[in-house]
């Protein structure tokens, strides 16, 4: 898949990806969220560096220089993940989880996979 010319703004991005994950999963969104941010206890955020669906999304909007794992991959992921949360005025662990369930899916509550191993076209 061909990366966009013009990158799209954070803000914009988490809300187009909030509004997929609420169409897609609807109701069962918010008790999700929740149930992830409370297990998930003192925790900052989630380390997407190692996640190959988040590196290739972020990758495809031109975030970071390659989809493939490395340390300056890891570092770039971390920080898409604090603008993104900063811009939106939003808790980093609950970004990073949106960004995980939009790029890997969760069958669970009904969300696709967007850049999985099988992404929906």
């Amino acid at each position: 898949m061909a990366r966009p010319s013009a990158p799209i703004g954070p803000r914009r991005v988490l809300g187009l990806i909030t509004r997929r994950l609420r169409h897609e999963a609807g109701s069962a969104l918010a008790p999700f969220l929740r149930g992830v941010l409370t297990r998930a206890g003192a925790r900052q955020s989630l380390d997407l560096g190692e996640d190959p669906d988040v590196r290739r999304f972020l990758w495809r909007l031109g975030w970071i220089d390659s989809g493939r794992r490395s340390a300056t991959a890891s570092h770039r992921v971390s920080q898409a993940v604090r603008e993104l949360a900063r811009d939106a005025n939003e808790e980093e662990l609950a970004v990073a989880v949106k960004l995980r369930l939009f790029a890997s899916g969760e069958g669970a509550i009904g969300v696709e996979p967007v850049c999985g191993e099988m992404p929906r076209s």
